[in-house]
């Protein structure tokens, strides 16, 4: 389950990228994912089509990459911060503490796909706690996209857990 769940996410941000970045010629853009086989298929994705593409499989390995270097894009995928109910608000400060911190090392203009696969953390809060990194940050905001998994994962009605991906695509001011 773990893979087709990553498979998706990589769909998810990839399909944007067709869809949005290309066309804008953007060169730097870095990876944050604690899977190295999806950091792999970003990165040769991303390289196939002319960008720069860092890779960072921990917030520490990122660190390294901010020093150095601002992005164009920066795409977010955590694991799951939120395993119980209980959990939500500390997950949902440790996802404003990863957008705040990515949100300082796009360049202006640059864009953001952040990621969270928690099911306990709903679509609405997420947003919110993305505002909130950038309001923190007094980088404004463009939202491009808000997006769920694909519709081969399907929501079930009675479950609202199935519906655990969610995906904000914005352009940092």
């Amino acid at each position: 389950m773990r893979q087709r769940a990553d498979t998706e996410k990589f769909k998810l941000v990839c399909g944007y990228a067709r869809k949005f970045l290309h066309p804008m010629a953007f060169e730097k853009v870095l990876i944050v994912d604690d899977e190295r086989e999806l950091r792999s298929l970003h990165a040769a994705f991303f390289a196939q089509r002319g960008f720069t593409a860092s890779t960072a499989g921990s917030l520490q390995e990122a660190d390294v990459a901010i020093a150095r270097d601002f992005f164009d894009l920066v795409i977010l995928d955590p694991p799951s911060f939120a395993r119980t109910k209980q959990s939500v608000p500390q997950a949902l400060a440790g996802y404003k503490q990863i957008n705040l911190r990515a949100m300082k090392l796009i360049k202006p203009r640059g864009f953001l796909a952040t990621c969270s696969c928690s099911h306990h953390v709903g679509e609405d809060s997420f947003w919110q706690m993305v505002q909130d990194a950038a309001r923190d940050v007094k980088r404004p905001l463009r939202l491009i996209e808000r997006r769920s998994q694909a519709r081969d994962y399907p929501v079930l009605a009675a479950m609202p857990e199935t519906r655990y991906l969610k995906c904000v695509i914005v352009q940092v001011l």
